[in-house]
């Protein structure tokens, strides 16, 4: 178990700062004692799980201790059960278990039921490809599990990562520290016309930069509500 918890503690210390916060993560309820996350290849179902646990040592690091992140491919798992190391983690005073790759994992979905059952305190976040049935095809879990779909990164969620969303009040400007910076980001990603003043001009259009001044008509209302 100690190895767990320091692989766990390496990978939430060594995530990186860049990562985006994905919308998803507001549309949960956490209070569910089995939550499917499901998503495609690439759709970084791995970092979502790594960075709510991440979130969790600042919004309730009461449960952050008692959180412990664990990938079903593991070497562990080839001579031990999944309800082995959930009994000594609830033992441990464990809480809420953050599962990856669980569908790699022989009766799975078995054992996800008979850890929901033996241990009515413990929470399981695990996560699915975007192409399984959780609720369909998984009798033993069909009934008591909540699955969510991680989408494609949106470029919503993109630009957050820039403007960690928060209006910018500046006039007699067209371009900025901001829009160069997001221009050239997305010209190396191999986009063209996205020079720092048209994408000024398109954060301008989306309300993220706001050029009114006091006599315009609009200024009143100018920030975000």
């Amino acid at each position: 178990m100690e190895v767990f918890y320091r692989t766990h503690n390496y990978l939430i210390e060594h995530i990186s700062e860049s990562l985006v916060r994905r919308d998803l993560m507001d549309e949960i309820d956490w209070n569910d004692r089995l939550i499917a996350i499901k998503g495609g290849r690439g759709t970084g179902k791995t970092d979502f799980l790594l960075n709510y646990a991440k979130e969790l040592r600042v919004k309730n690091p009461s449960l952050a201790k008692h959180t412990l992140y664990i990938n079903l491919s593991d070497f562990y798992f080839t001579e031990h059960t999944l309800v082995e190391l959930a009994a000594e983690f609830v033992a441990g005073g464990g809480q809420l278990l953050l599962v990856d790759q669980a569908y790699k994992y022989p009766n799975w979905s078995r054992e996800l039921s008979q850890c929901y059952y033996r241990y009515p305190d413990l929470h399981i976040v695990f996560t699915a490809t975007a192409v399984m049935r959780v609720v369909e095809d998984n009798k033993d879990i069909g009934h008591i599990v909540h699955p969510y779909n991680l989408r494609g990164f949106s470029f919503r969620e993109y630009l957050k990562g820039f403007t960690n969303e928060k209006q910018i009040i500046e006039v007699d400007k067209t371009t900025s520290p901001l829009s160069d910076a997001l221009s050239a980001d997305l010209k190396k990603r191999g986009m063209k016309f996205v020079g720092s003043t048209i994408i000024y001009s398109y954060l301008q259009a989306i309300g993220v930069i706001s050029s009114h001044e006091e006599e315009c008509f609009m200024y009143k209302g100018r920030k975000f509500k």
